[in-house]
């Protein structure tokens, strides 16, 4: 299998086992393009992935075989599962790489720097006209930008948020992610949160996971501890 793309007998099983109501919510036309490509369906977030598994791997916990994580245009704001075999894929949408630019690029650039005393110690003060209205005007891009993404409207190429907003970007991805993988650790049913109490926990039992598994990334000797 080549780098950056997910196996195409899974990519085809997914795609041929869509309900009409997803056929219809992802549109004839991206279908009929990943079927002309022969199943062959770039993966954005392999690396990630990889990052995660060195990660678990590391931290002594085995990630089950078959398992492939990638990107698909399932037009979701939540992550898709799906049974292949003996295995599964997890799916993220292909638009949440670009969201994530953008609003890392905002809270970037609307940061506001505290003034400094004699000592170096933060003075926070009230905030004054221009530091609301750059707040106000962060608000404002960053509504669009989740709009853009529930719309489906990629919208122009997202300004370079620099180095902190990349590594911002790149840990909300991993956290994504880990999350997902927290569900599967913990043998939760990949379906999309309800409001009961029991769905409620074990989205917060798969955000454990997801929080653990970055600050394990940053720091191989922090505690890792999993209780699912």
């Amino acid at each position: 299998m080549p780098d950056g793309t997910l196996p195409r007998g899974a990519v085809r099983a997914y795609v041929e086992g869509l309900s009409e109501r997803d056929r219809a919510d992802i549109g004839a036309d991206v279908l009929a393009r990943i079927r002309d490509d022969g199943y062959t369906l770039a993966n954005p977030y392999d690396a990630v992935d990889a990052g995660i598994r060195r990660t678990l791997a590391a931290s002594g916990v085995d990630v089950p075989g078959g398992i492939h994580a990638g990107g698909f245009p399932h037009r979701s704001p939540h992550a898709r599962a799906h049974g292949v075999g003996d295995g599964m894929l997890i799916l993220l949408d292909t638009g949440l790489r670009p969201l994530l630019d953008r609003v890392a690029g905002i809270l970037v650039t609307s940061q506001l720097t505290p003034a400094r005393d004699a000592d170096g110690a933060a003075r926070y003060e009230a905030a004054v006209l221009q530091q609301r209205q750059r707040r106000a005007a962060a608000d404002e891009a960053f509504a669009e930008a989740v709009v853009a993404y529930l719309g489906r409207d990629a919208g122009g190429p997202a300004e370079a948020p620099g180095t902190l907003g990349f590594l911002m970007a790149r840990s909300a991805e991993r956290f994504v992610l880990g999350h997902e993988y927290g569900h599967l650790l913990a043998g939760h049913q990949h379906t999309p949160p309800g409001g009961d109490a029991r769905s409620s926990r074990r989205e917060y039992e798969a955000d454990e996971l997801a929080a653990m598994l970055i600050l394990r990334g940053v720091d191989p000797a922090a505690e890792f501890r999993w209780r699912a």
